[in-house]
């Protein structure tokens, strides 16, 4: 099953005791997030925060996605005009894109 763990910056009462319980009876917990604006290790931040321990790989978010699946497509070093945050755009440079600023773009 699936669910929400948190409201914005809000945590939603009881999440961080089930999940730790899932884990101590040896479940894998993967945490999805249709949210493309942050970078995984921001999740990651928010669920030491709520004192929910994860690693990186347990965090997929569609920014993480998009970027594989770019890469996939068009090889490393394949290059890509990035419209979004900074979370964004480091998901395509660890992928392995190159992420361009074309000079008619303005900052």
């Amino acid at each position: 099953g699936g669910g929400v763990i948190c409201g914005g910056d809000t945590e939603i009462p009881g999440v961080p005791d089930t999940i730790r319980e899932l884990q101590r009876r040896g479940k894998k917990v993967i945490f999805v997030s249709n949210n493309a604006t942050k970078h995984r290790s921001q999740y990651l931040q928010k669920f030491r925060a709520m004192q929910i321990e994860a690693g990186i790989d347990q965090v997929v978010t569609s920014a993480f996605v998009a970027s594989r699946y770019f890469v996939g497509k068009y090889g490393i070093g394949a290059k890509v005009f990035c419209v979004g945050t900074d979370g964004l755009r480091r998901e395509f440079e660890e992928a392995g894109a190159v992420v361009v600023n074309p000079p008619y773009v303005s900052s």
